[in-house]
C-alpha cells in the first residue's frame, strides 16, 4: 500500500467509493434520505472541485485506488476506502497522513456515526454531536498530536 497526492484522473473513483460507502456502509446508521442526498451531491464535479481547495491524498494497492482523505487546515474532511477493503490498514494509513500535513497539532473531524470507532480507537476524543442538515447526524472529535 502506498500514499499519494490526488491527481485530477481520480475524482470519478472516489466518487464511486464515497458512492459505495454510503450505500454499502453508512446506511445502517443513516435514514435513506441521507444516504440519497451524500449520493446525489458527492459526485465527480463535487469531488473535483473539493480537490482545487483541500489537499487530498489517495491510497492505493498497486494501480488500483482504495480510498481517499482530505484535510483543510487541520480539519479531516472526508475520509472513506471502498468497502471491500476495509480493515486492510488503507483508512489509518491515510489518517495518519492526514495528521501529518495538518497545520497544527489539533486536528478535528466531524466523524459520521458509522466511523466513530475508528476515529476513537485512533486516539480522537468526542467533543460534540450535531446534525448537518441533510447529511444527518455526526460526531464532533479532536485529536492532539505529539
Amino acid at each position: 500500500m502506498r500514499i499519494r497526492a490526488y491527481e485530477p484522473t481520480d475524482a470519478a473513483i472516489l466518487s464511486r467509493i464515497l458512492r459505495r460507502n454510503a450505500i454499502e456502509v453508512n446506511s445502517r446508521d443513516y435514514p435513506a434520505a441521507v444516504i440519497e442526498a451524500l449520493c446525489r451531491d458527492f459526485d465527480t464535479e463535487k469531488i473535483a472541485a473539493l480537490a482545487e481547495n483541500m489537499s487530498f491524498l489517495v491510497s492505493m494497492e498497486g494501480d488500483a485506488v482504495r480510498g481517499f482523505g482530505c484535510i483543510s487546515e487541520s480539519f479531516v474532511q472526508l475520509l472513506f476506502v471502498d468497502p471491500a477493503h476495509h480493515r486492510e490498514g488503507n483508512g489509518t494509513a491515510l489518517l495518519n497522513s492526514l495528521e501529518a500535513i495538518a497545520e497544527s497539532d489539533c486536528v478535528y473531524a466531524n466523524s459520521s456515526l458509522t466511523a466513530e470507532g475508528f476515529y476513537l480507537r485512533r486516539g480522537y476524543v468526542v467533543i460534540g454531536r450535531g446534525e448537518r442538515g441533510r447529511y444527518g447526524a455526526f460526531v464532533g472529535m479532536k485529536k492532539q498530536l505529539g
